[in-house]
């Protein structure tokens, strides 16, 4: 009896061991319930984290992206500043007309034409600068649409910069290849006839022909763009007429004079020739100088920006809306957050 009572008391204890107690079931229940606050806790603070750099990547994305807008749009300003002098300086130098191998203005326009190209590498390069302050760092998702414009604004602006580059490369090689001689579209030396003997102006055309010649020659090896194929033309044919004038000039003067005294003179059968291609070569003249013009024209440059232009007034609008958004507005940084902690 005894021994069956000693079992059944073995037996409660064995039962009590395997039920916990209800202090123990309290401490895993807290236990629980503290590792979910934690776990609670610890992701709220890490969506606040993430609220907090998104809030002030975009506030830094925008005071970036307006700075860089300014400092592109100052640097294109600057390069129409640029064309303006320059296409200033080139109506002087062709309006003097004074094209001679000690001319001054043919230095002048050499100049010119380089710091053109010296002011667009410039500029290209102020423009790559203002693309790595902008998109060097993260750009936030829903500051990607205006994010593209820029780029799209940049990337256009130093294309045409390219362009404009390209033109001022070509414009520097025909004149380097034209000279001092024939930089400007001018026939004849008006200080010639009349006052200097035959000899002299044989010597002056056969000069003037061989230099043409050697000109045309230049000319043949350039490269030309289709934009500018009517100006080459045009320079072409004027150094032919120079050249052909010039060779008949000589011709005439080395035939004897008449004897019938009646008969003009060799000299002033050479001098109406030279006025005939005068008059022949005015058309040229002002259809080349036209087309110069358009090489240092702030008027061409600027049309050539235009496009570029508009998108920079545009990315302006929107940055200032953008800006001026209760969203990005660093007035309600915190706000923004928690109204948005759990989108």
């Amino acid at each position: 009896m005894e021994i069956h009572v000693y079992k059944e008391y073995l037996e409660y204890l064995s039962q009590l061991k395997k039920k916990p107690s209800l202090a123990k079931k309290s401490l895993t229940a807290m236990s629980a319930l503290a590792l979910v606050i934690a776990v609670i806790g610890a992701s709220s603070l890490y969506i606040i984290r993430t609220k907090i750099i998104h809030q002030r990547q975009a506030l830094d994305f925008i005071e970036r992206a307006k700075y860089s807008i300014v400092q592109t749009a100052q640097t294109l300003n600057d390069v129409t500043a640029i064309y303006k002098v320059a296409g200033a300086k080139t109506e002087i130098i062709s309006a003097k007309n004074e094209s001679t191998p000690s001319s001054q203005g043919f230095n002048t326009t050499i100049s010119d034409i380089q710091k053109s190209i010296n002011g667009l590498d410039a500029a290209k390069n102020n423009i790559e600068i203002q693309k790595n302050n902008i998109f060097t760092n993260t750009t936030p998702q829903d500051l990607k649409p205006i994010s593209a414009q820029i780029y799209d604004y940049m990337d256009s602006s130093q294309k045409v910069l390219l362009k404009l580059k390209m033109r001022q490369g070509f414009y520097k090689q025909m004149q380097l290849t034209l000279g001092p001689n024939f930089y400007l579209p001018k026939l004849e030396s008006d200080n010639l006839w009349g006052k200097l003997p035959n000899a002299a102006i044989v010597d002056y055309y056969q000069k003037t022909a061989s230099d043409a010649t050697s000109t045309i020659e230049k000319l043949a090896t350039i490269n030309t763009p289709d934009e500018f194929k009517t100006y080459y033309e045009n320079q072409g044919k004027y150094l032919e007429l120079v050249r052909d004038v010039s060779e008949k000039i000589v011709k005439i003067l080395a035939i004897d004079e008449s004897s019938d005294p009646n008969s003009p003179s060799q000299a002033e059968k050479a001098y109406q020739l030279f006025l005939g291609a005068s008059a022949e070569s005015k058309n040229l003249t002002q259809a080349i100088e036209s087309e110069k013009l358009k090489f240092q024209s702030a008027t061409e440059t600027i049309n050539l920006l235009a496009e570029t232009r508009l998108k920079e007034q545009t990315i302006e609008v929107k940055l200032n809306d953008i800006a001026g958004s209760s969203k990005f507005n660093p007035d309600n940084f915190w706000q923004n957050i928690l109204n948005n902690l759990y989108k």
